[in-house]
């Protein structure tokens, strides 16, 4: 990568970062919750309707 790149790009890397932080702090102090279920949870992902832009050009 671009030397002048990772130097734009750092301070958002860094924004991203404390967010992260903050979130995982407010989750230790309760101010999240979190929610649990007694059934097991499935949990399916990645799922895309439409084209997915595989068609070969």
């Amino acid at each position: 990568m671009q030397p002048i790149v990772r130097i734009l790009l750092f301070p958002i890397a860094a924004l991203y970062g404390v967010g992260i932080w903050l979130r995982n702090k407010l989750f230790a102090w309760g101010v999240f919750k979190q929610t649990a279920f007694d059934k097991p949870v499935i949990v399916v992902g990645n799922i895309s309707t439409g084209g997915t832009g595989k068609t070969p050009m």
